[in-house]
């Protein structure tokens, strides 16, 4: 598991996701897929086109993880520890703008 972080548009983002679901949680093409068109798909059409994600994996969310170490750590299945955190920024990124928020 490696730490990721990326940034992209609308047009990009459901390419960007799949490709981390498969990676994080290790299932198909196809699951991946159902679950951005049949879950996530009417929450990120609302956004206008403009708007840029930042999407940060894997990402360790206070709640969650209390969450975790109180019920799913004494369940016997595997349950994942970490998140797949999506900001949403209503800016417009230059590569002079982007190179100072990394540096």
């Amino acid at each position: 598991m490696t730490n990721t972080t990326i940034i992209c548009d609308l047009k990009d983002l459901r390419a960007d996701l799949l490709s981390l679901f498969k990676e994080e949680w290790l299932i198909s093409d196809e699951i991946a897929a159902s679950i951005y068109d049949d879950v996530l798909v009417d929450y990120f059409d609302k956004f206008l086109p403009t708007t840029h994600f930042v999407i940060e994996s894997p990402y360790v969310d206070r709640v969650y993880r209390d969450s975790y170490y109180s019920y799913y750590s004494t369940k016997l299945g595997d349950y994942n520890k970490n998140c797949i955190k999506v900001s949403f920024l209503k800016i417009q990124f230059r590569k002079r703008t982007l190179g100072r928020m990394i540096s």
